[in-house]
């Protein structure tokens, strides 16, 4: 799913009112239009956390054991943590 980055002016006084917003927030809204998740823009740390908690950070790392075993690399640009 692609993933598109939106800047909101803080002159757009509305959207903000709309969703109780006075400082810098990060928001992540699904394709299907639910806000999964709000928090702070400095907060960086918060929302790893979440993504995460969504995608397995353990099931990261086992595919990455499961790739050294089999000698396979990742691809040029990805990153296997």
């Amino acid at each position: 799913v692609p993933i598109h980055l939106h800047l909101v002016s803080t002159e757009n006084r509305s959207l903000h009112a709309r969703y109780g917003v006075d400082m810098p927030s990060l928001f992540l809204i699904r394709p299907d239009g639910h806000l999964a998740y709000r928090g702070r823009a400095e907060d960086l740390g918060s929302f790893k956390s979440y993504l995460n908690g969504l995608f397995g950070k353990q099931g990261i790392q086992e595919q990455a054991e499961v790739a050294s075993r089999r000698k396979i690399r990742p691809r040029a640009g990805e990153e296997i943590q």
